[in-house]
């Protein structure tokens, strides 16, 4: 499992004219794209190990999967008899144990506008819940109503961004959150 390390960022002086932010964009360019070079050389290694080892299962997972199946076509066609008629969940063999876990259980609903539906019908409200949701989006669209409502405000992103031009790289320097 790999670490993830901090990378301590030293101060750097702010550039005070022009010469220096082009200085700055051509450093930021450069390393931008070398770290990217980096990732993709590591990217694919990690993509031919993972080729290879896809390979390598391919026999092994057949394996599983035969053998699994069996197991278990097996274990359904004398479940009765494996289990003592049900008084036990497993049988022990030399070589391991074969058995089962009893899960507890479930609702399935296959139709559930059907099953609303009879809900409502017949008066079984103990049986849903009725969620309450901003509409976000439509508040958006009618801010001037929506302004009025306590604890609701309109905010917008700014992304600050630097795009040397020797580089085909952009760089996201920072996002603030501003008032809309």
């Amino acid at each position: 499992m790999s670490k993830t390390r901090r990378v301590r960022v030293p101060k750097l002086p702010l550039p005070r004219n022009d010469e220096e932010v082009n200085d700055y964009l051509t450093r930021l360019g450069e390393a931008k794209t070398a770290t990217i070079k980096l990732v993709n050389r590591a990217n694919e290694k990690i993509l031919a190990i993972q080729d290879q080892l896809a390979d390598d299962l391919v026999p092994l997972e057949t394996e599983l999967a035969q053998v699994s199946t069996a197991l278990f076509t097996y274990w359904e066609r004398n479940v009765d008899e494996l289990t003592d008629h049900g008084r036990r969940q497993s049988r022990e063999y030399a070589t391991g144990v074969l058995g089962q876990r009893l899960h507890p259980p479930r609702t399935q609903i296959h139709d559930e506008k059907t099953a609303i539906a009879f809900i409502i019908k017949h008066n079984l409200t103990q049986f849903i819940e009725i969620i309450i949701k901003l509409l976000r989006n439509v508040m958006l669209a009618n801010q001037a109503l929506a302004k009025t409502i306590p604890g609701v405000s309109f905010v917008q992103d700014r992304t600050v961004y630097a795009q040397p031009h020797e580089f085909d790289v952009e760089v996201e320097l920072g996002k603030r959150v501003m008032a809309a």
